[in-house]
């Protein structure tokens, strides 16, 4: 986990979720071209609102938020993408979704469940034979 401070404990990414994911065939192509700068905009909104943005992740924003700020940064950093949203997409408002992670959790998606089970074995498997040959 990235903390650069103790008093810095949650990461909270943000998706916006587009449609095309799920429904790629009815879904008009003016909503795949603005997604880029749908998240650049939102990402200088956040920046002049001083959020502490760590990196963006695909269709996600990972911020670094104290933990007595977490609701009050949430609900700024969605406004940022929703604003951005109407923007580009002439009033129409895009979902944002919010998972918060907090300090010792990690981020988890079940269509990565068994790629990082299959990484923790080999880590583990790694780590096992290390210590057979040290002893």
């Amino acid at each position: 986990m990235l903390t650069t401070a103790a008093n810095y404990a949650d990461f909270t990414p943000f998706r916006g979720r587009f449609a095309y994911r799920q429904r790629a065939k009815s879904v008009p192509e003016e909503l795949f071209a603005p997604r880029g700068a749908i998240f650049r905009y939102a990402g200088l909104m956040m920046r002049e609102l001083d959020l502490s943005v760590i990196a963006p992740v695909h269709d996600a924003v990972l911020l670094e938020v104290a933990e007595d700020r977490v609701e009050l940064e949430t609900a700024r950093a969605i406004a940022c993408l929703e604003r951005a949203s109407r923007r580009f997409l002439h009033g129409f408002t895009l979902r944002v979704d919010a998972k918060i992670i907090r300090a010792g959790e990690r981020f988890t998606d079940r269509r990565g469940e068994q790629t990082w089970a299959f990484v923790e074995r080999a880590l583990h498997e790694l780590e096992e034979e290390g210590l057979d040959e040290a002893g």
